[in-house]
Parts: C-alpha cells; structure tokens; sequence
C-alpha cells in the first residue's frame, strides 16, 4: 500500500471508529427507549413484568435436554380450535422440540408486544377467516419486525376453504386458491444452498409426496416483487391440480412453487402452502414433507443474521480489516493498535 493510500485508509478508519461510538451511543439509548428501533416492533408502553396483558403467554420449557438444542427465543402465533384442527395441535411440535417460545393467540396482540425480543416468529396454519383478517390488520407490526429487528418469519398457508389470504412482508399473497391441491412435489435447490436439504440429504429433484402435502401455491413474480428484487430462493415446486401420487413420474413443465423463502429489509421470510400441522400430526397422511418436523426449527433460526447496524459487530469487522492490513505488511502492529482504539 502506498503512504497516500495508508494515510486515506488512516482517515477512513479514524471516521468509522467515530461512527462505531456514535452508533454504541445510540444503541445504549435503543436498549433505554424502545421507540427508537421501531414504534411498531417495540411499542412504549410495553410492560416487561406482565406479558400476558398483552395476550403473551409464556411458555419457556426448562433447558433443552437434546443434543441438539432448538435456539434462539420463538413466538408461536397460532390459536388451537380442536374442532377445526381435528387431527392435533401445532403447539406440540414446539413442546416435543423443546422449544424457548411464548404463544399469542389473537394477532390484535401485536400492537402492544415487544417483538425485538424474538428471533423467530411462526405463524401457524388452518385459522378460520376472522382470525386471517386480525392478522392482516396488525401485519404492520410483524413487516417493522423482519425488516428492523432481523427475525425471521415462517408462515404457512396451508389451509382448507378459507377465502381470507394472509398477507406476508412485502404484499404478498398466495396466487392459488385453499384448495388447489398437489400430491407430489420436488425440491428446486441442491442442498448446498439449503442448510434443511443438506440435513435431510436431499439433492435436488427429490420427490416429496402425501395425501395434499399442499393446499395453495405461490408465483415467483409476486415472490421477487415482496423481495424487491432481491434475494429469494423457491424451495420447493410442486405438481398442482395432479393426479394422486403414484410413484415416480415426469411431469414436464406445470410445477408451481409451494415453498418459497426470500429477504425483506434486514430479516428472512419463508412461506409454504404445504400442510404442516396436518403433515406432522396425523401420521396417517404418509407425507414425506413430515420428516422435517424437527429440523424445520434449525433451518428456521439459521436463516437469522447479525442486523448490519448491531455496534458489536462494526467493531468484529473493523478489528478483522484491520488484522488483515497487519498480516499483509500493509500497517505496523502499532498503527493496528491505535486504529482500533487501543
């Protein structure tokens, strides 16, 4: 490096050293005055000692017992009607995994809740229409979440004869109806690009089949709009209005995405028309999409990133470029020294 460029690297770092204590300055006032990340994912008049006058119930299980711990904090927003969801409750998943969740059952809810301490948010399936419509009014609450707290957000829309459509980050919307069934399916990534594929050891193409593993479908217009532009990924495709699987077939073209995951601001959403609760509850269904039913939750947290203002990690990174200009000969040990504050 030459010494004018060293001496405008100096002045770089001595500017973005600034920032960081700005930006920690800032960050201490964030942790003293909720407002200032987001009016709507961190409301003022939370009350931290009483969750349940939010409609909050927790239900943190003592420590994972398994080898492999579920992590992260989980909201479950979901309401359990045994006689609409006849074959089991989707809770039990998250007891079964152990889970460190809290359960909100009215989506009015989200006005007064502190979502900033979650890292996932799992909104479940098979909710009758009202329950659609309470959710789609508040999802403002749930949008300000993804994109300024970094979560991440898992919907399925799996669903039987509901005319009411869930509206997920970025407006988007199932395409098909709540029964445009499909039997059989595949996945579109190889399993490098996708941690729960890599888990589970299927390469792209493998076959996914059962009794409706899905109800709806998405279009991957309407997916890259929602990103706006950016990344996403369709997970899965699948073969609807099909004939009953039968084994094995080639069906050309026809395949419409049913699982689909994409970024909105500095968080992650996935959205699935498969039927999850019905796949991982009633073994009955013989669907292969119920083999995922515990490492869905590792795929899930994974998917969560530092945000890109978090103090500490400005600092990891500057500490990191830094090293490197010390290791290439670039910067003595002493200029290293007193770029990163010491």
């Amino acid at each position: 490096m030459k010494t004018a460029s060293i001496s405008r690297f100096v002045s770089t770092m001595l500017v973005l050293i600034l920032a960081v204590g700005i930006t920690t300055a800032l960050a201490s006032d964030v942790a003293r005055d909720p407002l200032a990340v987001s009016s709507s994912a961190q409301p003022a008049n939370i009350d931290d000692g009483n969750l349940t006058k939010v409609g909050i119930h927790d239900m943190q299980r003592p420590a994972p017992r398994r080898d492999d711990p579920i992590e992260g904090k989980w909201l479950l927003l979901y309401e359990y009607d045994p006689d609409y969801n006849f074959w089991g409750d989707l809770e039990e998943l998250f007891v079964e995994n152990e889970v460190d969740y809290d359960l909100m059952t009215d989506p009015a809810d989200l006005q007064e809740a502190d979502l900033c301490q979650y890292d996932v948010i799992w909104v479940g399936d098979y909710q009758p229409d009202s329950w659609y419509n309470a959710y789609n009014e508040n999802r403002q609450y749930i949008d300000d979440w993804v994109e300024n707290c970094c979560g991440v957000l898992y919907t399925c829309t799996g669903t039987n004869e509901n005319e009411v459509k869930p509206i997920h980050p970025g407006g988007l919307t199932y395409a098909g109806g709540c029964t445009d069934f499909a039997d059989y399916g595949e996945t579109n990534v190889p399993p490098e690009e996708c941690s729960l594929f890599g888990a589970l050891g299927w390469e792209e193409g493998h076959e996914l089949y059962g009794n409706h593993i899905s109800h709806t479908y998405y279009d991957e217009g309407d997916i890259a709009e929602a990103a706006n532009g950016d990344d996403y990924q369709i997970l899965i495709v699948a073969e609807v209005g099909g004939p009953y699987y039968e084994g094995p077939r080639d069906v050309g073209g026809g395949m419409e995405p049913i699982v689909a995951r994409y970024s909105f601001g500095g968080g992650q959403v996935v959205v699935t028309g498969t039927t999850d609760s019905w796949s991982w509850l009633n073994y009955e269904a013989e669907c292969t999409w119920e083999v995922t039913r515990h490492l869905i939750f590792h795929y899930l947290y994974d998917l969560k990133e530092p945000c890109e203002c978090d103090p500490a990690q400005m600092i990891q990174d500057l500490i990191d470029d830094v090293q490197e200009l010390v290791d290439a000969g670039d910067l003595n040990w002493m200029q290293g020294y007193f770029l990163i504050g010491g």
